[in-house]
């Protein structure tokens, strides 16, 4: 079986997949468990849901970020605690690739569509994905705010994990027609690990770490 978890975003989620690829059971965190940092409650969840067995898992997929510094690194660890032990790696996913999955799923008028997924990356900046049907997916890049409108295709639809920090600027910027909301999710990152998006569990930082000034 395989487990994948997504902690990028303010929503968590876990998802167990079958040996042959089929869905058994995916579920949300809940708040006092995504507040604390337990990856493990949405799993327990999950394998008290489906009477499946934490011995019987032998894959393992996360989603790498952008996003939640504590979200994805706390995910990470845990999944390596539990692969290790067994020889088993554990594969990364891009959250932005999910979102833009968990989208095209929810909206299939826009399967053929390119995607602009887009985040808050703070310090002025904003991160830009682009995810186009049948192509791999780009690295995402980092833009300053006042460029963001001259980085996207002008045929690509923009999707964001960020409403609320984002979604007035947006507004500004962009048609609302071509503006929607997605959040990425364990499902969508196991869908992909599993159609061979995966990479190495290395979280996709935007800035380097802020170095304290010594005086």
């Amino acid at each position: 079986m395989l487990l994948s978890i997504e902690r990028s975003s303010s929503l968590g989620s876990a998802a167990l997949f079958s040996e042959n690829g089929k869905l058994i059971c995916a579920g949300s965190e809940t708040a006092s468990s995504r507040h604390g940092g337990d990856a493990f409650s949405a799993v327990k969840a999950l394998l008290d849901e489906s009477g499946a067995n934490l011995n019987e898992i032998r894959r393992f997929a996360v989603g790498i970020g952008p996003g939640s510094f504590s979200g994805i690194r706390s995910a990470i660890a845990f999944l390596e605690g539990l692969a290790i032990p067994i020889g088993a790696r554990v594969e990364g996913v891009g959250s932005a690739h999910a979102a833009a999955h968990v989208f095209r799923k929810a909206a299939p008028e826009f399967a053929g569509d390119a995607l602009a997924v887009v985040g808050d990356a703070r310090r002025g900046h904003i991160w830009i994905g682009i995810y186009k049907p049948g192509d791999s997916p780009q690295e995402v890049e980092l833009v300053d705010r006042a460029d963001l409108a001259a980085a996207i295709p002008a045929d690509a639809d923009i999707i964001t994990p960020d409403w609320d920090r984002l979604g007035g600027f947006l507004l500004e910027l962009f048609s609302p027609a071509r503006l929607h909301q997605s959040l990425p999710t364990a499902e969508a990152v196991g869908e992909l690990a599993l159609a061979g998006f995966a990479v190495p569990s290395v979280p996709i930082y935007m800035h380097r770490a802020v170095e304290p000034a010594v005086s």
